[in-house]
């Protein structure tokens, strides 16, 4: 019986070809839970972007489980979505575990005089300290998307680390 409202339960389901994903399943006991922390340094007159991308015909959904973020300065921080490859792949992401796979996501970085992707989530960053954005359910990626970090102040550096997951659809 359950009296007060809904629960909250850790049995948060994507369907795929595969059978249903579970949020605390096969994916973490196969090892395909990978990580990859970029820094891009200050560029004259530019902001700074992080990306975590799933490419196109990758055969995978990205579940998002954690980003870090650390800025040179205080800065406002946003996180976008977007739907294309920042110029520079800074390579795949590395299994957290010696036994895991080769990750499909990569992450990609730039810097340029406009401001782009769609914002969706802002915080306020103070320099040199953390910023760990986690969520009670993972933000997930289908292929040919992204999650970007950009500041929105020029002239500073940004690092950027991406936690995730991925399943195959």
């Amino acid at each position: 019986m359950q009296i007060g409202g809904p629960s909250i339960t850790t049995d948060f389901h994507i369907p795929s070809k595969t059978g249903d994903f579970k949020l605390n399943d096969l994916v973490v006991q196969r090892n395909d839970v990978f990580q990859k922390t970029k820094k891009r340094g200050a560029v004259g007159s530019q902001y700074p972007y992080i990306e975590l991308a799933n490419p196109a015909a990758s055969g995978i959904i990205i579940l998002v489980d954690r980003i870090d973020v650390k800025t040179a300065n205080t800065a406002d921080l946003q996180l976008c979505w977007y739907n294309s490859s920042l110029p520079t792949d800074d390579g795949a992401g590395v299994a957290r575990s010696p036994a895991g796979g080769v990750a499909i996501g990569h992450i990609h970085s730039h810097t340029d005089v406009v401001s782009f992707g769609t914002s969706w989530w802002a915080a306020r960053s103070l320099a040199n300290s953390p910023n760990v954005f986690n969520w009670m359910f993972p933000l997930y990626l289908l292929p040919e998307e992204s999650i970007m970090v950009r500041v929105v102040i020029i002239n500073t550096d940004l690092t950027v680390s991406y936690e995730w997951r991925e399943i195959a659809i």
